[in-house]
């Protein structure tokens, strides 16, 4: 499939927007990791300036430093210009055919934070856990034929018919896995763990720092199977 220029930069232009925001409010969840987000998006110039960085981070030893790999790489952009056209049309082609980009998911409610954004609440049809959606940010929906059973305890609030209701959520935790807020039923207290690799939350019935297979909060597959208790609900 071959992506025309005009249509590249108009969607890489898009997701580096997309990508600083999401930068800047991972930052503000986590600050431990200000370092990462800084120097990989927040402190660079442009979108190639930052793929330049990133792959140069992988690329580094102790006889070629990042910057020297950077530079380079700078040089080599300035040589051809063909070359951030064609990393644009690159990214452009993944974003519109890797199955990766998409999520298959189970919607049950939209609820509103005290900011006033609009949540889609929604488990993943991969069993890899709870999700929630800032509307604005979806950027295409499509509606399969795939039927799912609904989980107990999560009610099914869309309807065909009738207005969409989206009330107040009551909490607001980042990354956490917000069951209660669906509606679950369950009774007494719930045990919160707070995944040691990606900082997603998870909501237990008993002490249990034990966590199974999940993704990190930008949906990628995390390592971490061990949780830090956070607290109780």
């Amino acid at each position: 499939m071959l992506v025309h220029p005009d249509d590249a930069a108009a969607v890489t232009d898009a997701l580096w927007v997309r990508l600083r925001q999401e930068a800047q409010e991972a930052y503000q969840r986590e600050p431990k990791l200000a370092s990462l987000f800084f120097d990989s998006i927040l402190n660079q110039p442009s979108f190639e300036a930052a793929v330049f960085h990133r792959v140069a981070a992988r690329l580094k030893n102790d006889t070629i430093s990042l910057p020297l790999i950077v530079q380079a790489f700078g040089k080599a952009a300035e040589d051809d210009g063909c070359m951030v056209e064609a990393a644009k049309a690159d990214i452009a082609a993944v974003l519109d055919r890797d199955p990766a980009c998409n999520r298959l998911i189970e919607p049950y409610s939209l609820r509103r934070t005290r900011a006033g954004r609009l949540m889609l609440h929604a488990e993943r049809a991969d069993n890899t856990g709870h999700r929630s959606y800032g509307v604005d940010k979806i950027t295409r929906i499509q509606v399969t034929t795939t039927p799912f059973r609904p989980r107990p305890g999560l009610p099914i609030e869309f309807s065909a018919h009738g207005s969409m209701y989206a009330p107040p959520q009551t909490r607001s935790t980042s990354g956490a896995s917000s069951l209660r807020a669906l509606g679950s039923s369950q009774s007494g207290p719930v045990y919160v763990y707070r995944c040691a690799m990606c900082g997603r939350e998870f909501e237990h019935g008993r002490r249990n720092p034990r966590l199974h297979k999940h993704n990190d909060p930008k949906g990628y597959p995390c390592r971490g199977r061990s949780g830090t208790f956070s607290g109780t609900r």
